[in-house]
């Protein structure tokens, strides 16, 4: 007797749509910079030394920093930052970056800085035009994490109360008479304000080229990842997305 045993084999397909876990910096209205330590060009740099002549700035707006002086360019390392990711490396000496063009933000602005300063009074990000006016993000001589900003005659300053020399994520919100200053490490989750109601509003930040690594007349010592600037204050939600994205990254907190 013959037995016929039929088996039906069937193949189904699957897709799935994928969602990015974060937006980027770019999905963003009014990005003016956008520097990573891990988007610097085979050509800003020399195998060798692993001295850094240019980093490349990400937000169209040709805000690269630059440093031509062999005796003052940081170093550049691919990996065994934060995260195992690279890392700029400034000596706290003579190492600096400059911009290349003149800091293009006006009144109110938002920025976000990922690092690790080691020592008291290092400074991270420096506008220092003629005048008086300044932005300064760093440390204060009590190693805590700071930000100030000057139009010349008042000025605003917030500093956070722990020592922070740590990897972290900084972030500075300028909103017309107020500063707000964000700092995250593995430990701390810290947010301060201050206020001064003679703050000029129509003041503007884009009259003098900015520096990285150097704050006059401090330099930082520690390693740099990444400086994202907008020209206004960003909402909590989009200031949310932006950190995100930077702590899926870095994996600071």
């Amino acid at each position: 007797r013959l037995v016929q045993i039929k088996l039906t084999f069937t193949m189904s397909a699957f897709t799935k749509c994928f969602r990015p876990v974060s937006k980027y910096p770019s999905d963003f209205a009014d990005l003016k910079v956008w520097l990573k330590a891990d988007s610097v060009g085979e050509r800003s740099f020399d195998i060798t030394s692993k001295e850094i002549s240019q980093v490349q700035d990400l937000s169209g707006n040709s805000r690269f920093v630059a440093q031509d002086t062999t005796a003052n360019k940081p170093l550049l390392y691919g990996y065994g930052g934060i995260n195992d990711k690279a890392y700029i490396s400034f000596d706290g000496i003579t190492d600096y970056l400059e911009s290349g063009n003149n800091l293009n933000i006006t009144t109110d602005f938002t920025i976000f800085e990922v690092s690790k300063m080691t020592r008291a009074n290092d400074g991270i990000f420096g506008y220092l035009p003629s005048g008086g006016a300044y932005i300064k993000i760093g440390l204060n001589a009590s190693n805590h994490y700071t930000a100030q900003v000057s139009d010349g005659t008042n000025s605003l300053s917030a500093n956070s109360a722990v020592s922070s020399a740590n990897y972290h994520i900084g972030e500075v919100h300028k909103n017309n008479t107020a500063l707000r200053l964000h700092y995250y490490d593995a430990s701390n989750a810290v947010i301060v304000t201050d206020t001064e109601a003679g703050f000029n509003t129509s003041f503007t930040f884009n009259a003098d080229k900015f520096t990285v690594g150097r704050v006059t007349p401090n330099y930082m010592r520690g390693e740099f990842n990444e400086l994202i600037i907008f020209n206004r204050n960003l909402s909590t939600e989009e200031s949310d997305e932006v950190r995100n994205y930077l702590n899926l990254k870095y994996k600071i907190y």
